[in-house]
């Protein structure tokens, strides 16, 4: 049996694009520290997300000016273990991009 060609991307209802849509422009209005936050609260809302430490890495190498006090706050709420080794690879990571 032969796999059909995929000539277009996967179709979405207009109520999916407009929910997602509006989910982005939510996500874009948050600082580092909400998002990061979000991600660490997912669990409560959706036990089956968990956040990944590949996340927080990212939101630090994007956004170098975070506030790392806030964030060791904002981790120490939520139970967060690991936060240092997460900062010291996104400063590897960083540094192996040349920013």
């Amino acid at each position: 049996m032969k796999n059909p060609p995929m000539s277009s991307p996967p179709r979405r209802s207009a109520c999916a694009a407009q929910s997602r849509a509006a989910e982005l422009a939510r996500l874009r209005q948050l600082s580092v520290q909400e998002r990061i936050k979000t991600a660490l609260t997912i669990g409560t809302r959706f036990t089956w997300l968990k956040p990944m430490p590949a996340d927080i890495v990212e939101l630090l190498v994007r956004n170098p000016e975070t506030n790392l006090d806030e964030m060791r706050a904002v981790c120490a709420r939520y139970g967060m273990d690991g936060l240092e080794e997460l900062i010291a690879e996104s400063r590897n990571v960083s540094r192996l991009a040349g920013d």
